[in-house]
């Protein structure tokens, strides 16, 4: 369900904003909340908005809504500041609560509004803007994102002043374009992967024919290095497939110095003369990643074909002529995700460290002297408020080593820590690096016992320890409070059998079969004695860290060597129909 609330009459959203869902697949029922109450929207319990539990919320705010009356002409300035503080409060009371995200938008004043009241209103939306961040469960609309995608003629002065319609046709479908971008964000998983072509794709040229020298690096191109080199800010792998000789292709990264794109920003490609489909599988292979967490960009209508035609579940886009790909980057859904986490951000600089630690473990003489050597430290703690998106993507993606898959957004992990919860978080380094915040614990006092709602952690730090000292601390953390033991539940999943292999491992004579899982009652006394021994790591745990080694391994040792594109809707020719534009 979407329910829309607006200042205004909104409801000739519906029409252009359904058949665009329709189209990504995101189809939802859209209801409207009552004419301009957004107000009693977010402060009424049993509002349309509270109910909405499961779906996404919109809010469209236009400060120039509160003032049309004339007999607040006067203070209009000083009426959208103080309107504009208790709207503050009022999404921040509602956040505080929300079981599903509020998209807001802050829309701009109207051609019709005097200047200085336009100044007012730019004034309450940044302090508004402001008031707003780090609230997790709002994701704002920006100006911007609305700027992107409207037409010229915005505004209809009839309509407005007779029913308080003040878009035009086009620009509600302009509005309804911006709002389906971010709503395909909330509800999609971004592309892991963007697959690079070389020659007319990140310069123009050949470089087999005019030499690294000979190709041209204008404007044009070396935004889509820019492009390309922000999604990998945000956790993107980037790899090249190219039909070239390696040779030149690193030559132009290493030698020409207006390249923004370098070799150490590329974890692996495929430079040759194989079909690119065929390299584009082997990368899938040695990425440990599906083929439609794959983006390709290829300035070849026939490379572009056949990469449809033999790898479907791949993103293909075709690269515009020269003087269209910078408008064509800004239409690009593919990689859009509403928070990037430290350890997206250090993602590539991850795969470069596991190759260090792959070293090491390859020269020590048996697993107890890698560890040792690996120095490994576990910080286990009360998140920090910029810690929140990273623990809510935890319980969202973590599957194997994962206790009850109990998937939590920051709005309920927040509830269930004013509610008298321990919500823990866990960060892990070693000699070579930072693996980041990758374990997450919630417990309660129940009764005698320390009862654990959530024991989850990432697969890269498994069967070194961490879960011991995890199981440990919350050992620890009973004893502090007087409680007799520690109660790990396990709910049975198609995939966690490696939870349930290690809490075999510290706890079976403790082991209780249950309807949907098991239920370890660990006597405080072995959960402080919990400890790791080197190299008696249950299989499945082993293999579950190993599996995800993969992922990394061959990239990390080469150093180099459903999302949708609004460009099929800009660029029509370099497009396959509608839906394949959009749909991942």
């Amino acid at each position: 369900m979407i329910v829309i609330s607006a200042t205004f009459v909104a409801e000739p959203l519906a029409r252009p904003l359904a058949f665009m869902l329709e189209e990504l697949g995101l189809a939802r029922e859209i209801d409207f909340a009552p004419y301009h109450q957004v107000f009693q929207e977010l402060l009424t319990p049993g509002s349309a908005f509270a109910r909405n539990r499961s779906g996404i919320n919109i809010a469209l705010i236009r400060l120039e809504d509160y003032v049309r009356e004339p007999s607040a002409a006067e203070d209009a300035c000083q009426t959208v500041a103080r309107i504009g503080d208790e709207l503050g409060a009022a999404l921040q009371g509602f956040s505080a609560s929300a079981a599903s995200p509020l998209l807001l938008g802050l829309l701009a004043p109207s051609p019709a509004v005097p200047a200085a009241l336009a100044s007012a209103i730019a004034a309450a939306n940044a302090a508004l803007l402001t008031r707003l961040a780090g609230q997790n469960s709002i994701v704002l609309l920006t100006q911007d994102e609305i700027e992107r995608v409207a037409v010229d003629q915005r505004y209809d002065a009839q309509r407005d002043a007779l029913a308080h319609i003040p878009f035009s046709d086009s620009h509600f479908a302009s509005l309804a374009l911006a709002l389906a971008r971010r709503i395909h964000a909330l509800r999609t998983t971004p592309a892991k992967v963007l697959v690079l072509d070389c020659d007319n794709t990140l310069w123009r040229g050949v470089v087999g024919e005019d030499g690294v020298a000979g190709i041209a690096l204008s404007a044009p191109y070396l935004a889509l290095q820019e492009f390309a080199l922000a999604q990998q800010r945000t956790g993107v792998l980037l790899c090249l497939a190219s039909k070239n000789s390696e040779a030149d292709v690193l030559d132009v990264l290493a030698q020409r110095s207006e390249m923004r794109l370098r070799a150490a920003d590329v974890v692996a490609h495929r430079i040759n003369w194989l079909p690119k489909a065929t390299n584009l599988r082997s990368l899938a292979q040695e990425l440990n990643l599906g083929l439609d967490a794959f983006v390709f960009m290829d300035d070849n209508p026939l490379e572009c074909a056949q990469m449809r035609a033999e790898l479907p579940a791949v993103v293909t886009l075709q690269v515009p002529a020269e003087d269209g790909i910078v408008a064509w980057l800004d239409h690009v859904w593919n990689f859009d995700k509403l928070a990037t986490t430290e350890e997206d951000a250090k993602r590539t600089q991850m795969y470069r460290e596991n190759a260090a630690r792959r070293s090491l473990e390859s020269s020590a003489g048996d697993i107890g002297e890698f560890l040792a050597a690996l120095n490994l430290q576990v910080e286990i703690a009360v998140p920090s408020e910029d810690e929140w998106a990273r623990i809510e993507q935890l319980t969202q993606r973590t599957n194997q080593f994962n206790f009850s898959t109990r998937r939590r957004s920051v709005a309920e992990l927040k509830a269930l820590q004013a509610q008298g919860a321990q919500v823990l978080r866990v960060r892990v380094r070693d000699r070579f690096g930072d693996y980041g915040l990758v374990g997450v614990m919630i417990a309660l006092a129940r009764g005698t016992a320390l009862a654990v709602d959530s024991f989850l952690l990432s697969c890269r730090v498994l069967g070194r320890g961490v879960e011991h000292a995890m199981l440990r601390n919350l050992g620890e953390r009973a004893s502090a409070l007087g409680l007799a033991s520690v109660d790990l539940e396990l709910i049975s999943s198609a995939r966690n059998e490696p939870a349930r292999a290690f809490a075999d491992s510290v706890a079976a004579d403790w082991a209780q079969a249950g309807a949907a899982g098991w239920h370890y009652p660990i006597p405080l006394a072995q959960a402080l004695a919990i400890a790791h021994q080197p190299g008696h790591d249950p299989e499945a745990v082993t293999q579950a860290r190993l599996g995800d080694e993969k992922k990394i391994r061959h990239a990390s040792q080469r150093q180099c060597g459903r999302g949708g594109a609004l460009a099929a809707l800009h660029a029509p020719e370099h497009s396959h129909g509608f839906r394949s534009g959009f749909v991942a």
